[in-house]
């Protein structure tokens, strides 16, 4: 898969990410959200790179095993 693709794919899964963190009021269960993204092949690596690199930039916000999305 070319660096162009790979940048693509992983703009659609931050986008959906964001998108289901966002319609939880209280937070979404991160393991909720692993078991949904192992089921399209996500490794545990994988995930915990998406989320921290989303935390890192803001995107969404972890407390214990909460995601919550982040008010604009």
């Amino acid at each position: 898969m070319s660096a162009t693709k790979q940048a693509l794919a992983l703009r659609t899964i931050a986008d959906g990410i964001l998108e289901i963190v966002s319609m939880e009021r209280n937070g979404l269960p991160a393991g909720v959200l692993y078991a949904i993204l192992m089921g399209q092949g996500c490794t545990r690596q994988q995930f915990d790179s998406i989320i921290g690199a989303m935390t890192g930039a803001g995107l969404i916000q972890r407390k214990g095993d909460l995601l919550l999305g982040v008010k604009a």
